[in-house]
């Protein structure tokens, strides 16, 4: 903070400026001006009381019978100012004002592009907070390009035909019907049903005929979007395939069932079910062999007891891969 940027920061306190208003003026941070403000020893007391006395005299006029924009353009402050300062005592009831017309749009812009007033002057002159004079300007920009203007906005839809947009999307109406139907364009139609799920009619005749056709179950489920369990439920009921392929293959296998027949049967991958297989068996060989490591039997008697396939390497890996981090190591497996 240089010595000049201090004596302006004095300057214009004394003139009755805020903080904001001041680091506005210096092009420095409100927090910045507040710092130096404390470090100088100026009173922000002063500035406080006045904004009091000037919501004091804000709501002294609301409650006289002035608008809003009345009081802003005789106050000198932004229309939205006013509104916060109104809203503390309860006086916020009247609606916002209509948005200002394109011929007016359009001498603000000129005013404005001449360099006669900033944004913040077209606030004072018109009484009107920054973001109406702002999309103001914007307005009177488009329309000054050349070529095609844009068109005008159609009236604002109502709940009732809302409600018939999706009632009749979700009756099984594309959006061109609904376009065509209701006069509103695809963009609108697209944000009124864009949340909105048909209602498939999902019958499992139509899923076995499908599925016959060679088609997938993610490949019907992605066609009729819904999930991969509601295909196979419907499968199921058309008595195709099963909800637990498997579950209901493994049992098919453990009845003496090729792995491919049964994948076949409760239509299921032959892989995923070769796997389920061999995990299954897995359990139970670990649980047969520390049952027989319980009873006291040597790793090499339980390979020899469980078939020439296994060996004593392969019990004792086994044994290690399904005791508990607790239990102490196997005899045989410390030696």
């Amino acid at each position: 903070m240089t010595d000049s940027e201090k004596a302006q920061i004095a300057e214009l306190h004394a003139d009755g400026r805020s903080p904001s208003g001041i680091a506005l003026s210096i092009g420095r941070s409100r927090y910045v001006v507040r710092y130096w403000m404390d470090k100088m020893g100026l009173d922000t007391s002063a500035n406080a009381s006045r904004w009091r006395e000037i919501e004091s005299r804000a709501v002294d006029m609301k409650r006289a019978g002035e608008t809003t924009e009345g009081i802003a353009r005789a106050l000198g402050i932004g229309t939205a100012t006013i509104r916060s300062m109104l809203a503390r005592h309860g006086l916020t009831g009247a609606p916002p004002p209509a948005p200002i017309e394109l011929e007016e749009a359009k001498r603000l812009l000129r005013l404005y592009e001449s360099g006669v007033y900033s944004i913040r002057g077209l606030c004072r002159q018109t009484g009107r907070g920054r973001p109406a004079i702002k999309t103001a300007l914007k307005r009177a920009r488009q329309a000054n390009k050349p070529g095609p203007k844009p068109r005008a906005r159609a009236g604002a839809i109502s709940e009732q035909e809302r409600t018939r947009i999706r009632s009749a999307h979700l009756a099984g109406a594309s959006v061109q019907d609904l376009v065509t139907t209701f006069g509103r364009s695809e963009n609108t139609i697209y944000k009124i049903i864009k949340h909105l799920k048909p209602r498939h009619r999902i019958e499992p005749d139509r899923m076995a005929r499908l599925w016959k056709r060679g088609h997938s179950i993610a490949g019907i489920a992605r066609y009729d979007k819904i999930s991969q369990r509601t295909v196979r439920r419907k499968l199921a009921e058309a008595g195709i395939g099963s909800t637990q392929p498997l579950k209901d293959g493994l049992a098919l296998v453990e009845a003496g069932v090729s792995v491919e027949v049964a994948a076949d049967r409760v239509i299921c991958d032959p892989a995923r079910l070769r796997g389920a297989v061999k995990r299954a068996a897995r359990a139970r060989q670990a649980a047969e062999v520390q049952s027989l490591r319980a009873e006291g039997m040597s790793c090499a008697a339980i390979a020899a007891r469980l078939g020439p396939n296994w060996t004593r390497i392969d019990v004792e890996k086994l044994l290690m891969d399904t005791r508990d981090d607790e239990q102490t190591p196997p005899q045989d497996l410390a030696a």
